[in-house]
């Protein structure tokens, strides 16, 4: 078994209103990370972590549920909230063992009543934040909707990571791709994520300022740093079920989110 030092371990917990997709990532992370062999399916009652006998009957998370996932040299720690406000209770006790808070936030539905008191409480623990918007792939989803109305509830700082290939949602869904080219013009959406980057290093925000390009491990390393002081709140786009974007989180996880051995608390 491998060893992993605290400055390799990470902890998430994906939380967000109920029917927004949480299970089938977390699913899909397993999967992708290798795992478990193939995802589970909530309408099978197949998951791995809605195995209580009332949460495969409901087709809902009704408890935490617990996993893990390695990647890239280090491990996360996941934990599965419930998304129904009945059981926010459990919700916020999830939140409160994790650094992360991963919000989920349905393509369709857009912003709900969970979405906004899994945001307040993981603000008022003092965790990082991210937004993964779900479901892309569904006929009625959509995109530039959602990032204009998680801006709108959630602020500036909310800037997407990765985004629908072409732009295209629904049934024409392609899959997603970075919003930081490794080549050529950045344009406005990479921009967002690097002004954002600079503003938390002076000396960094100065040499931007004069025009300097900023190299790719460096301003990883400021990316990770508005990350974990909440300057910087990444939105990444997924279809789950498709694997979609599912390893652009994972590499999330390894590279920018908080380390355990930056825990604040």
């Amino acid at each position: 078994m491998a060893k992993f030092e605290p400055k390799d371990i990470r902890s998430v917990a994906i939380a967000g209103h109920g029917t927004s997709g949480k299970t089938t990532l977390l699913e899909a992370l397993l999967a992708a990370a290798g795992a478990i062999k193939k995802p589970g399916s909530v309408d099978e009652g197949s998951t791995v972590t809605d195995f209580d006998a009332y949460e495969k009957e409901t087709k809902h998370s009704i408890d935490i549920g617990l996993a893990y996932v390695e990647h890239g040299g280090s491990r996360t720690y996941l934990v599965d909230t419930p998304g129904y406000p009945d059981f926010i209770g459990n919700a916020i006790s999830g939140l409160s063992a994790v650094d992360t808070a991963l919000i989920a936030v349905d393509a369709q539905d857009g912003v709900r009543v969970n979405t906004r008191q899994v945001w307040e409480q993981a603000g008022k623990l003092g965790l990082a934040r991210a937004i993964v918007v779900t479901r892309l792939d569904l006929e009625h989803a959509k995109w530039e909707e959602r990032i204009e109305e998680i801006r709108e509830t959630f602020g500036e700082a909310c800037v997407p990571f990765t985004r629908p290939a072409g732009g295209t949602v629904g049934s024409g869904f392609a899959g997603v791709e970075a919003v930081l080219p490794t080549e050529g013009d950045p344009g406005d959406a990479a921009s967002a994520i690097v002004e954002r980057a600079v503003e938390t290093d002076d000396e960094l925000m100065m040499r931007y300022l004069d025009g300097e390009t900023i190299g790719a491990e460096e301003l990883g390393t400021a990316v990770h740093a508005a990350i974990r002081s909440g300057h910087i709140v990444p939105i990444f786009a997924t279809a789950a079920e498709r694997g979609a974007g599912v390893p652009e989180l994972l590499e999330a996880f390894a590279t920018l989110f908080p380390r355990a051995d930056e825990r604040r608390w």
